[in-house]
Order: C-alpha cells, then structure tokens, then sequence
C-alpha cells in the first residue's frame, strides 16, 4: 500500500491498496474498526509532503470540513470552490 502523509495523519481514503488487501480490511470493517487500523496490520509505505508536492497535489484531496472551523481553514488554504457542471456556452 501506498499512503499519502498530510500533519502526520495517514490519508486513508486517498491511499492506493494491494488487492490482496481486500479479505483484511472487510473484516476489519466487519468488526467495527476503522479504515485507519488497517495500516497497524500490514506493510505500506508512506507518501510525504514534499513527495505528494512533487506530483502538484496540496492536499486538499483529503481536506475534511466536518466543522465550522475547519471550513473556514478550508477556504483560507484553498479559496472558493469552482462551479461544478458544464461550462455555458456563448
């Protein structure tokens, strides 16, 4: 597995995963454990900053604003977002 880093959290749901995978992290779900406890069980690599940097990411793939405050965060790191859906046509 590969993870990105972003503040020392591993990004889990922007990971890419070995299918070999797939049978532990269903019965980790299946028990009620995070995504996130899979990464105790089984080899990966990190992907830090200046990496995923490299690439032209900056980490708003994985920004969460389940808070007030953290979309307030998101807006000042990021800006508005972009109009979504087709561009109109003259």
């Amino acid at each position: 597995a590969v993870v990105p880093i972003d503040g020392g959290i591993a990004q889990v749901t922007c990971a890419f995963y070995p299918v070999s995978w797939a049978e532990p992290a269903a019965a980790l779900l299946d028990k009620g454990r995070p995504a996130q406890s899979l990464l105790d069980d089984l080899p990966w690599r990190p992907v830090e900053q200046p990496e995923w940097s490299a690439w032209g990411e900056d980490g708003r793939s994985w920004f969460s604003m389940d808070t007030p405050a953290a979309l307030t965060e998101g807006l000042s790191r990021f800006g508005e977002p972009s109009p979504v859906g087709p561009t109109p046509r003259s």
